[in-house]
This record gives structure tokens, sequence and C-alpha cells, in this order.
């Protein structure tokens, strides 16, 4: 088995953790029944301690502390993966995150002369200033960034939202590549509710100022006032129960349910409940619970970023973002119009099938196999 090594900046561990980022996590388990793959995750592994080993894949955290100044951490991570690759060598190191992942595996990559990917998933296009969100808001950031985007030997992108900002900040490269997060094709099913009242709203995030969710709070409020409405909001609560004070000044809080942080299992069953799903942020690389609700048959409306800015229209309902106005009038206009419902719904659920998680793995072996292959030439 050829040798992968993969850079994270933490979201692994054992397979149930709350720590774990489940899609992520699927995508390297997967991989790992062709590739034997180790995993650096720069932050600590939760409750699995200081390493995790699968049959083919170990999951290795290997920093005391993770809150270095920048230059210490990103020695201290590449003297213990050039440990490792000192005693069995890599063929391909691969980087989650532009900073400091992505940054790391050029590096190596190019010190090593094996092939260097990059998958940018977060911030790495955001400036978000008054909440002090993205990448780009600073200049050494923005520098690194673009920098590693130009000299992995392979850049991977989720979403064409992502492609067009890169290019307005002049960044235009062969080898680069769109590969979304599918949804677990085991875990997710199409299933439609009926289509009446009350309609039944679903919002799946962590509850940051990044996702603002305050936007969709006032959304559905002028969505309730119309027709008969439920929401069920499931995430952590990183604001302090801001939110949970909004829905009281909005007199919706009867209408609204906080569930706070679920396993990933128990999400399906949400999904098949709901007619919709909003989600208001701010900027996203893609946002995975798009994918999810397409593929359980729930229609997905929010701002144009990400992957629904990718599908507007086409399977999903957009407006510019911190329009809860806009999105309101959208939405009730479908809700008038089930035909058009039906028709982005099964738009929605028809990519999901073609783009659902199987596939992006299918997608990384891919590029894996092309990139080792042009390197033994």
């Amino acid at each position: 088995m050829k040798r992968v090594a993969i850079i994270v900046p933490g979201g692994m561990g054992e397979k149930d953790s709350p720590f774990t980022i489940p899609f992520l996590h699927e995508v390297l388990v997967r991989l790992s029944a062709r590739y034997r793959i180790t995993v650096y995750s720069i932050s600590p592994l939760g409750e699995s301690g200081g390493e995790v080993n699968t049959e083919n894949m170990i999951i290795k955290a290997p920093l005391t502390r993770n809150n270095l100044p920048f230059p210490l951490l990103i020695k201290s991570m590449m003297d213990a993966i050039k440990r490792d690759h000192q005693k069995t060598p890599y063929h391909l190191i691969h980087g989650f995150w532009g900073l400091p992942s992505g940054l790391l595996a050029v590096l190596l990559g190019k010190r090593w002369s094996i092939p260097s990917l990059v998958t940018l998933l977060g911030g790495e296009t955001a400036a978000i200033p008054e909440i002090g969100y993205g990448n780009l808001l600073t200049l050494r950031h923005r520098l690194l960034t673009l920098w590693v985007c130009r000299h992995a030997s392979i850049l991977i992108l989720l979403t064409q939202f992502q492609r067009q900002a890169l290019e307005q900040l002049g960044l235009q490269r062969p080898n680069l590549h769109i590969i979304p997060f599918g949804a677990d094709e085991r875990k997710f099913s199409f299933h439609t509710p009926p289509f009446q009242e009350p309609f039944h709203f679903l919002h799946v995030a962590n509850l940051t100022e990044v996702k603002d969710q305050f936007t969709l709070l006032r959304a559905f409020a002028l969505i309730r006032k119309r027709v008969q409405a439920r929401l069920r909001i499931i995430g952590p609560d990183y604001l302090e129960g801001a939110l949970h004070r909004l829905a009281q000044e909005l007199e919706i809080g009867e209408s609204v349910t906080f569930y706070g942080k679920l396993p990933h299992e128990e999400l399906p069953t949400h999904y098949r409940w709901a007619h919709f799903l909003l989600h208001t942020s701010l900027h996203e690389g893609q946002a995975v619970v798009v994918s999810e609700a397409a593929a359980s048959g729930t229609l997905v409306c929010g701002t144009r970023v990400g992957l629904i800015a990718d599908l507007d229209e086409y399977a999903a309902i957009s407006v510019e973002r911190k329009d809860a106005e806009g999105l309101a009038q959208k939405v009730l206009a479908v809700i008038q119009s089930p035909e058009r419902y039906n028709t982005l719904l099964m738009n929605g659920f028809n990519w999901a099938k073609k783009h659902n998680l199987q596939w992006t793995v299918n997608a990384y072996q891919s590029l894996y196999e092309s990139a080792m292959n042009r390197m033994s030439k």
C-alpha cells in the first residue's frame, strides 16, 4: 500500500467522538481501504489521547499544546512528520484547510519531492472585518494563503464560489479541482413530508457569528406571520443564549426548538421531518449540511455563499447576506408554488445523488493516483 500523510487542524479522533468531523473522518476511513494513512492533527484528539489506531489509518496529535507561536508550531509539526517519513517514506501529503495544514503539506512536499494536495474548507477566501473572520483580513495570512494555493501540486476547492473568490484575487492555475463533500449515501435518504401547514424548517450548524442565525430567526419570524411553521435548530451554542433571547423578542419562542449538539447519526431523522433547510451564513466554503439536506429531500434556502451559491435557482433558493426580508419572501413564494418546490427539490436530490460521499472518495482517489503516477515518471 502507498503511504499518505494527512494534516488537519483538528476534527479527528474516534469515530463517535464529539470532537470528530463526521464527513472528513468517513472520507479518510474509505481512502484507508486503498492507502496506508497517517493523520496528523494539530489539535489534541479530545478523549482519544495522543493516538488512535485502526486497520490502515493512524491518527496522531504530536503536539502537547496547539497554542504555540506560528513559526514554532510549523517547525514542531514538520519535525514530528519528518521522523515518521524517515522510518517509512510517504508517497503523498495532503493538507485540509489552507493554514497551517496546507502550508505544512506544501513545505514538506517540496522538501521530499512528493505531491502535495491542499483542500480549502473554511475561511481561506473570506474577509469579514465586523466579526474578525477570514484568512484575507490580514496581509500575512492573505499572502501565506495565496502562496499555498499557488504552490500546492494540486489545489482542491469545494465550490465554484471559492474559485470565483480566488480569481478575484488574481489566482488562476492548472491542477485546480472542485470536489464538494457529498452526503453519506448510507445515512441520508430521500423522504418528503406532506406539503402542508405547519411547514417544517431546519437549521444545522454551530451557533456562531459567521453562521449568522440572527438573520435566520428574523426571516423565520416573517414567514411565520404568513403561515403556520415550526423551526428546529441543531448545534452547540457559542453565542451565550443570544439566539434564545432573540427568539423571545421576535415572539416566535414557542415555534422554535433548540436541540443543542446532537450525534451525527440522529440528523437524518430531522432532515426527513423538514420541508426546508434554512442556512444564512456570512461565509461558507461549502456547508456540508446543504448536501445532506438535498440528499434527504429537504429544500435548501439561505444566503448566496458556498454550495448554496453554486446551486442557486437550480436546486436552492438564495439571497444576499443579511437579507431576512428577501429570504422570507422567496420562501413564501415557493410555498405558494408546490410545482416549483418539487422541481427545486428533485434537482437538489439528483445533484446530491450524483455527488454523494463515495463520489467524493473516488475523486480524491483519482487525484492521488494521477499525482503519484506523474511523480514516479
